[in-house]
């Protein structure tokens, strides 16, 4: 005969049983509530940290939207350069027009490739590094230029 957590299906409970299982309910209910507390609790901690200047969630929002921002701005760089580039290649050469080697191997001057874009990238990011490091300042406003 199938058994259903350990008692007989057609057995009815008995008080005691019943009772045993309004406590265990209660005792999980208290459980989640202390949980929903504790996390009320650190959220607070948070927003008074950060209004000394502590690491808060807000602080972490605004981050996270101002490099947002600035990748958008950077993918604007990007695709200015790649316009550079893609005039550059139309000058190139007899006045721009592609030579039938060329063409056969599928590299046409005015086409700009994935490849060339991801380098662009590559190039945006590795001097956001440098201007993040101080680095790609004039030399001038650096010192390292003598008259």
């Amino acid at each position: 005969m199938e058994r259903e957590k350990g008692r007989d299906r057609g057995r009815e409970r008995d008080e005691g049983e019943e009772r045993n299982i309004v406590r265990k309910r209660k005792r999980e209910g208290e459980r989640e509530k202390e949980r929903a507390g504790e996390r009320r609790r650190k959220r607070h901690i948070e927003r008074n940290s950060e209004r000394e200047g502590g690491e808060g969630e807000r602080k972490r929002k605004r981050e996270r939207e101002r490099r947002k921002r600035e990748k958008g701005r950077e993918g604007e760089k990007v695709r200015k350069i790649c316009r550079k580039i893609k005039a550059e290649r139309g000058r190139k050469k007899d006045g721009g027009r592609e030579n039938k080697k060329e063409e056969r191997f599928g590299r046409r001057e005015g086409k700009i490739k994935e490849m060339d874009r991801r380098k662009v990238w590559k190039r945006v990011k590795v001097n956001r590094r440098r201007r993040e490091k101080g680095k790609s300042e004039n030399l001038e406003a650096r010192g390292l230029v003598k008259d």
